[in-house]
C-alpha cells in the first residue's frame, strides 16, 4: 500500500513539473491588447504610424530582454515581408512622451527560440524623439517587434507610434506621418515627417517641394544622415502667395551617398494645400424649442 501512494506522489509530482514547465504569464487586466507574443499586432508595410502603449504591460517567461536594465513592459508586433529585400521599422514618443524606449526585431515563431536580428534604443533626451532599426527580409516570412522601456527613476510615459516599411536589398528612406498630409493655406499650419536613412551608409538628405513650393517651406533636423539616424522634416504654409481652393504637391527628400555623392534613392510623400473659404461654409445655427 506504502509504495502504491509513493508511486502516486512521484506521478502526481511529475504531471506538477510538466505544467510548471509549460507555465505562461497571463495578462494584467488592463494590459494592451498585443501584450502577449502570441497575439503580436499586424503592422502595414506604411507610412502611416500605428498608435501604441506599454502602460499596464507585462513581460513572458522566457522573453528577451533589450538590455539587463530593461524594465519588462514589453508589447509585440508582427510584419510579412512582401518581398526579399530590407524592412525598416521606425519608433518614436512624437510630442507624446520621453520615455527611453527600446525595439528590438526578431525571426522565429516562438518566443522561447527567437533570433534577435536588430535593436534601438530611443532616448528622452534625444532632439527627434524617435530611432529606427533595419533588417533583412525573406519574402512571405513573419518578423516580429517587441517594444520595451528602459528603467527609469520618473513616472513611467508609455506612448508611442510605430510603423515600418519594405525596401528592396539596398534599403530606401522610410518615413512616418501620423496624420493626413494637408496644410491649410495663409495659416500657422504645419505638417512632420519622421524620416530614417534606411539605406547601409550615410547619406546626405535634400528635400524640396514640387509644384506647390512657392507656397510652402521646409526644413529638418538635420542635412547629413548616418545609417539608421532618424530626423524630422517640417513642411509649413508661407504667407504672401495664395491659392484658390486645393492645390496638390509633393515633399520630395533625395539621399546621396555622403562619400561618393552618388544618387541613392528618393522618398516623395503627397501633399495638399487648401484655402479655407469661410463664405462658403458658415457658422451652425441651431435653435432650441422654446417650452410653452
Amino acid at each position: 500500500m506504502k509504495s502504491n501512494w509513493l508511486a502516486g506522489l512521484i506521478v502526481a509530482a511529475s504531471v506538477s513539473a510538466a505544467h510548471a514547465a509549460t507555465f505562461v504569464s497571463q495578462t494584467q487586466e488592463y494590459s494592451p491588447p498585443n501584450d502577449n507574443f502570441a497575439q503580436a499586432q499586424a503592422l502595414p508595410d506604411s507610412t502611416y504610424a500605428t498608435m501604441g502603449n506599454i502602460y499596464y504591460a507585462t513581460r513572458e517567461l522566457g522573453e528577451a530582454k533589450y538590455a539587463t536594465a530593461s524594465l519588462g513592459r514589453t508589447v509585440w508586433y508582427k510584419f510579412t515581408a512582401t518581398k526579399t529585400g530590407r524592412a525598416v521599422a521606425l519608433l518614436t514618443t512624437a510630442d507624446m512622451d520621453t520615455a527611453p524606449l527600446q525595439m528590438q526585431a526578431f525571426s522565429g515563431s516562438a518566443i522561447a527560440s527567437l533570433t534577435r536580428l536588430a535593436k534601438v534604443q530611443v532616448a528622452g533626451t534625444d532632439a527627434a524623439n524617435s530611432g529606427s532599426l533595419a533588417f533583412s527580409t525573406v519574402a512571405g516570412t513573419t518578423y516580429y517587434l517587441q517594444v520595451d522601456s528602459a528603467a527609469q527613476t520618473y513616472s513611467l510615459d508609455g506612448d508611442f507610434l510605430i510603423a515600418i516599411q519594405q525596401f528592396g536589398a539596398s534599403g530606401g528612406l522610410a518615413a512616418l506621418t501620423y496624420r493626413p498630409a494637408l496644410i491649410e493655406d495663409q495659416s500657422s499650419d504645419k505638417f512632420k515627417v519622421l524620416v530614417a536613412n534606411g539605406f547601409k551608409s550615410k547619406a546626405d538628405l535634400q528635400s524640396g517641394i514640387s509644384s506647390i513650393g512657392a507656397q510652402l517651406d521646409v526644413t529638418s533636423t538635420a542635412t547629413t544622415f548616418a545609417a539608421g539616424q532618424t530626423g524630422w522634416f517640417t513642411v509649413a504654409d508661407k504667407y504672401g502667395s495664395t491659392i484658390t481652393g486645393i492645390a496638390s504637391g509633393n515633399l520630395q527628400i533625395t539621399a546621396f551617398s555622403t562619400a561618393t555623392s552618388a544618387y541613392m534613392g528618393i522618398r516623395a510623400i503627397p501633399l495638399k494645400l487648401f484655402q479655407r473659404d469661410y463664405n462658403y461654409h458658415p457658422s451652425l445655427l441651431v435653435r432650441f424649442a422654446k417650452p410653452v
